[in-house]
């Protein structure tokens, strides 16, 4: 949901790039000054960030199943749920994890993404420096 709100929802389409740790926030500021993304947005309220921009999908799959299976090494908070399902006329019940919170102060990479990289876009589209949460 969030990736759709930053309109970052169509990753799959830009390939297997991942943002470099070198991206500097002022190439970003620049990019999108540089575009129409700002009206875009303040019209239709919603923007397409351009490709150099964009975190690949397989990128962000990658840092979330490092949260999910990395165990009790990884600081995460996991809330799961017993989930029922039908199974050949009859009905089960498992556990499922269902959320994953307050893990972007213990991750590098994904303080980065979302500290440094989405809120630096955020920042450049709205002209004042952002915050992320939640």
């Amino acid at each position: 949901a969030l990736l759709e709100m930053l309109g970052l929802n169509s990753l799959e389409a830009f390939g297997e790039e991942i943002i470099s740790n070198n991206d500097d926030s002022k190439d970003v500021f620049s990019i999108i000054q540089n575009s129409d993304l700002a009206h875009s947005y303040k019209e239709n309220s919603i923007c397409f960030f351009p490709k150099q921009l964009c975190v690949s999908a397989s990128h962000i799959r990658s840092l979330t199943d490092e949260l999910v299976w990395g165990g009790p090494k990884v600081k995460v908070d996991r809330s799961y749920e017993r989930i029922k399902f039908l199974k050949c006329g009859k009905i089960g019940e498992r556990r499922s994890l269902t959320r994953l919170e307050n893990f972007v102060n213990y991750h590098d990479e994904w303080r980065e993404l979302c500290n440094g990289h989405l809120a630096d876009c955020i920042s450049a589209l709205y002209n004042e420096r952002m915050v992320l949460f939640k």
